[in-house]
Parts: C-alpha cells; structure tokens; sequence
C-alpha cells in the first residue's frame, strides 16, 4: 500500500483491452466512452469475439460489359441455374458466372427492381413492367380477366373477376337464347373485338357472320356466314374478349418503382408502391386460378395514410406487413371469407402504428434478427413490435453514430444486409463511405473506398456495383482494394483515466497479442491530457505462407501460436490516456485480440 498526503493508495490493476465496442460518437467528452469504445473506427471490423481486424479488400468480379451506372440487380436460379441479372445503362445483362455477361435486351435508364414470382422475373423501372423467363424478356400485357359469366344476349351476367388495371383486354360469357344475333358487351366505345369463343371452340367469320359496332359495344353473330342466317342455337355458350385501351389504368401499375411478396402462410400476392402519380397507394395482385403478378384487379389498393407523405418501404415482421412511410409507420394483416359463388375473397386491411417514425431512404428498409430496420430523419430505428400502437415500439440503434447521420443526407442512402457477417451497410455514395451496424454485437464501425450505387449477396459474399457501373466483390483474401488501393485502418480509442481521474499515473509498458497472419503490421500511438500524440512503435509479424510450395520436396515447421508484443513508452504523471492503431501498409493484416496496459500510481493530480 502506498500513503500519500493522509490517503491510502492502492496499485492500479492492469487494465485488459479484450473487447473492441467499435465507434461511439455519442459522448459528451472522449472521458465519457467505455473501455474499449472508440473516436474513429474506419476499415477494422469488430468480430464476432469482439477482437479488431482489418478488414478484407474487394476485387473485379466480373468481365465489364456496356456503359452506365447500374440501376438494379437480382441474383436466383431461373430455369434450374443461378444467373445475375441486372440493369446497366438502360439495358438487361445476364451473367451466368461462367462466362462473360450477354445482353438481353432494352430497359430503361431508371431505378430498377427485380422479384422472382411463380417462374419469372418481373422487372420495374417507374415506366414499364417487364417479365423474363431465362429466354425472352418482354412488356407485360397481362392477364385477361373474366369479367362476367352467363349473360343473356342483352348484357349483364354474374359479375365475376375485377378489371385488370394492366390491360385493356377483358371477356365475358353469354348464353345464346336461339333468338337473338346480338350480343350487348358492358363497355361501349371499345378499341376492338379479339376472339370469339363458340362451346370452347374460337369461330371467326370464315364458319359464322360475325359484326361488330365497336361505339356500342355490340357483336352480331349467326350460326351461318350471312347476316340473316338464323341465331345460335339455344343454350351455346359464347365467349367474347375484346380491348377498351386503358392507358392511365396500366399506368397505376407501371409507374411503380418497389415490390414486396406477401400473403400470410404462403406468399402469394404481389404488392407494389411508389407510383410518383399515387405516391401513398399500395397495389396488389390477384389470383387468376394461380398465383400471379400479372393480375392487378381494380379495387385491389389501399391507401396508406394521407397524400402528403409517399410509401418508402416495407417489411415482414412476423406474420404482419410493415409499411413505412416518410414520416409513420403501419401495420398490415390478411383476411378472407368467401360469397355467395363459393369464389375467396382476400382483403389486406392497414391500420396505424407509430405515428412519428417512419424511413426516408426509399426501398432501403431491412430485417435484422426479425425486427424491420429502417432510417429515419433523427436515426436508424428497430421495430421491436407491431403488436399494438405504441411509440415505443421503434428503438434508436444509432445515437453512437448519429452526429455523423446528422451532417448528411439519408434519403440517399444504399442499405445491404450482410448477413453473413451480422452487418447491416449504410452507404452514402457521395461520401464513398459506409457505416456498418453490426447487429451480433451491437457496434458500430466505418468502411471507407466505397463507391457503391448497388449492393446484392451472391453465395454469402458481399457484391456492389461502383458509381461507374463496374462490380466488385469483397474477397477475404484480398489485401487491397481493386487490387491497388492500401486499405488505411483506423481505431482511436477514448481517453481512460483507469478508474482513478484523480490520481497521476505513469505508464512505461504495454502489451498486444496479435493473431498470426501472413505479414502483420500494426503501428501503435498514445495520447494523453499532457501530450499530443507520441509514437510507441510498430508491431511486424510475418510467418512462411505454403500456399506456392510443393509440400512434396520439403518440411518446415513454423509458429502459429499467438504472441504478445511487449511495447515500451514513457507517459508520466497522465490522468487520462489513450491509444491509437493503425494498419495502414500494403498487403499487410492485422488482427489485434487484446491489449494489456500496466500504471503505476503518482501523487493527486493538482
């Protein structure tokens, strides 16, 4: 024990750094941060031991074909083999991992999304709507609903399926009476008369006398070639589809930027959002005898909360939609019940969940652990319940990080979930930067070099398309970024007065246990409240790499046990210090595990 001015001192225990907290901006002062939270955390990963590593580089991940940025991506297996397509400069390419990508076909020079429903690929760009079945991508004309069944001669029927809003085409079924020639269709000023169906069997006017008075909306048909040969027989059935041109209707669902698959235990429904023209409508698919994304019924729409704020996401939580706005959030649920006609009749009735919450970055919404992550002006929020209306229900996940969200503009964000990491990218592309949430550990760290306007997962690995349109993929072997770029990792920690603010400390000695690697470096700085910052040195560790040798021809026996780096420095009579790595040389890693730091008392600090 040392006594000193009438008060009893004990030794100050090592201090062990064997937990890395990542960034924590939050802080009133550097004095505020936890051990082992740091001011500055660019390229170090925080993983899943909550050690500190370098993190890996990205390389060229494909033969770059045509020009422009990419719009939109989609990574599946069609057709039985897993291709990537995506959009770039307005046109389809397809990559089948193999050889180089080919190009299939015009889009259009807009955001892009890409789902996979039922056997296609759907494709949005806010203009059109396309399908691809591996072979040939073409505009969606949609399905042709069967409006009305059994009609008299004179009009009217059962009503049966809604209009579909992609397409003008439509049919109806009547049941000949023997009598009449002429067929009443319910539109009048109709574009034109398609097919005819007689007992199943398609007639044109080469077997029957077929007219039709296209202002009226009426079809004369006889069961001869002439105009007076006698009606059809009693009890036929007829079937008649024709087209009324429906420009604005297709327009309530082309001009849709997102998708979201959804239907309760199976999914069977497909629901757009973000028609600039309907910009708070959801639209949602039918079923047509089968599950369909080319059947959009009428009436099939909910509008989510008033005109003056847009949709901008969506997620699964459970059993429930998610649906965000610019500024609230609400929830989604199914119900069914049949007619009288025996037809299911599905509704996805909307109601309000937080009314201060939202995301602002559209289509940029993510599940983390089954909980919907969204970006909202004043943070990242995480949905923890869409049980009841709450405002509890969103939690801020980015108060150690959010003076720097508060110095940019989010509605820009790309957002990536890898989850293969546990990590959840935020990338601002006018910055070149990412923020990483690592949901495993609740950390927060920065990537930087990253010019990304495009992120997709392809086997676990983290893919991106740069500003310039050419992709990438991060590789765990890859020391540089591109293959040129030194990746300059960063981690300062905050300033620790070692339990003890009030005292004076000296520090002559640390240690670092690094884990070995084919050539690491590590260079190592102090600071405390009496110094700026002083050099301590440099770690360099190197062991024999075999990946070139022929193990056939010779035996090397070599150390892969870990070892500490004892590091000398003199900080005298400190109240607080602090210290700064760095990994910033070429080709080199480093993984740092724990840091020891050993102080002996002073006097009281005066």
């Amino acid at each position: 024990m040392i006594e000193y001015q009438n008060i009893t001192l004990k030794p100050i225990t090592p201090t062990r750094i064997n937990k890395f907290l990542g960034l924590n901006k939050s802080a009133i002062g550097e004095v505020e941060l936890k051990l082992g939270e740091a001011t500055k955390c660019q390229n170090f990963r925080i993983t899943d031991g909550y050690e500190l590593e370098k993190m890996e580089g990205y390389t060229s991940a494909l033969t770059d074909v045509g020009t422009g940025k990419v719009y939109g991506s989609w990574v599946g297996k069609l057709n039985g083999s897993k291709v990537l397509l995506y959009n770039r400069g307005g046109k389809l390419y397809k990559y089948n991992f193999t050889n180089s990508p080919t190009l299939v076909g015009n889009l259009n020079s807009s955001y892009t999304d890409f789902f996979y429903f039922y056997g296609k690929v759907y494709i949005l760009t806010g203009s059109n709507y396309y399908s691809y079945n591996g072979t040939t991508l073409a505009s969606v004309e949609g399905y042709i609903p069967l409006v009305a069944i059994n009609a008299p001669p004179a009009g009217g029927g059962t009503p049966y399926e809604q209009i579909n809003l992609l397409t003008g085409k439509k049919h109806m079924t009547f049941i000949a009476d023997g009598t009449s020639k002429k067929f009443v269709l319910p539109e009048e000023e109709i574009t034109s008369v398609d097919h005819i169906y007689l007992d199943g069997t398609e007639i044109s006017s080469e077997s029957n006398y077929i007219g039709a008075n296209t202002t009226k909306g009426e079809v004369t048909i006889t069961s001869g070639k002439t105009s007076s040969s006698s009606p059809l027989p009693a009890d036929s059935v007829v079937d008649i589809y024709w087209t009324k041109t429906a420009t604005t209707n297709r327009n309530y669902i082309v001009k849709n930027k997102h998708s979201f698959i959804y239907g309760g235990e199976s999914d069977t429904r497909v629901f757009l959002y973000g028609n600039p023209d309907n910009h708070n409508r959801e639209y949602y698919s039918g079923i047509a005898q089968i599950p369909t994304a080319e059947y959009f019924p009428a009436n099939n729409y909910n509008d989510i909360g008033d005109n003056q704020f847009g949709i901008t996401g969506m997620e699964r939580q459970y059993d429930r939609r998610i649906i965000h706005t610019e500024k609230s959030t609400y929830y989604g649920t199914i119900e069914s019940s049949y007619d009288e006609l025996g037809i299911l009749n599905t509704s996805f009735p909307v109601y309000p969940l937080n009314s201060e919450k939202g995301n602002i970055a559209f289509g940029q919404t993510a599940v983390l652990l089954n909980n919907p992550v969204t970006i909202c002006s004043d943070g990242i929020y995480e949905w923890l319940s869409s049980n009841v209306r709450d405002e509890r229900n969103a939690k801020n996940i980015s108060k150690r990080v959010q003076n720097d969200f508060d110095e940019l503009n989010m509605t820009t964000a790309i957002t990536v979930d890898w989850e293969a990491k546990g990590e959840f990218w935020i990338c601002i592309p006018s910055v070149s930067t990412c923020w990483i949430y690592n949901y495993r550990n609740d950390v927060w760290y920065i990537r930087t070099n990253i010019n990304a306007d495009n992120f997709i997962i392809i086997d676990n690995n983290l893919w991106f398309a740069s500003t310039t349109g050419n992709w990438y993929k991060f590789d765990k072997e890859a020391r540089q970024d591109k293959g040129t770029d030194t990746i300059d990792a960063l981690y300062e920690l905050g300033f620790y007065g070692f339990n003890a603010d009030w005292i004076k400390k000296n520090i002559r000695r640390i240690w670092v246990n690094v884990k070995p690697e084919t050539k690491t470096y590590l260079d190592l700085k102090y600071q405390t409240d009496r110094t700026g910052l002083v050099d301590i040195g440099e770690i360099k560790r190197n062991i024999l790499d075999f990946s070139h040798m022929d193990f056939a021809h010779m035996t090397f026996l070599y150390d892969l046990n870990v070892k500490p780096f004892r590091m000398k420095l003199k900080a005298k009579k400190l109240a607080f210090f602090k210290l700064v790595l760095r990994s910033n040389k070429a080709l080199e890693r480093a993984t740092i595990l724990s840091i020891d730091i050993k102080a002996t008392m002073g006097g009281e600090i005066k």
